[in-house]
């Protein structure tokens, strides 16, 4: 077991001193009559001294012995941290995905604007807004598709210019 590994979801990383204690009790384990003396891959001091030391005095002499050539590097410190990974934001659905009476819903609310204002300015009946809206038809023309776009285009602009837009 090594140093950064969790015993339970939610409870702390062992420390360097308790990683050790946990790797002599797994030679012991896998062999009863294990001798530190004996296994040239055992690093750390003697084994009933762990027990005896505190948590720093562990590190301050695991330290010395690499200071003094004896390792060169502590095998039960705990390994480097890491900047946490990037927070990733959620997105939300991207505009050309939506169907296009969402789109223009999101608009025409964004706007503030009613069935009847958004109708004018895609060049469609108020009624034709309604059955867009509600799925029931979808633009036969290409112009309130390429009406709809400049209106989007114009408000993201004007979101920009607020500094709203990242």
């Amino acid at each position: 077991m090594s140093h950064g590994d969790v015993t339970k979801e939610g409870s702390r990383p062992l420390t360097a001193r308790e990683a050790a204690l946990a790797d002599i009790a797994e030679r012991r384990r896998k062999d009863p009559n294990w001798n530190y003396r004996e296994d040239p891959t055992y690093l750390g001091p003697f084994p009933p001294f762990i027990q005896m030391m505190s948590d720093r005095d562990f590190d301050r002499f695991m330290a010395e012995e690499v200071a003094r050539g004896q390792l060169r590097v502590n095998p039960y410190a705990p390994p480097p941290a890491t900047d946490p990974p990037p927070t990733v934001r959620p997105r939300g659905p991207v505009r050309s995905a939506l169907a296009f009476g969402q789109r223009l819903r999101e608009l025409r609310c964004a706007l503030g604007w009613t069935q009847y204002e958004i109708a004018l300015a895609i060049g469609v009946s108020s009624r034709t807004v309604i059955r867009y809206e509600q799925g029931q038809s979808g633009p036969i023309r290409i112009a309130p598709l390429r009406a709809l776009r400049r209106l989007e285009s114009a408000y993201m602009q004007e979101l920009d210019g607020y500094g709203f837009l990242p």
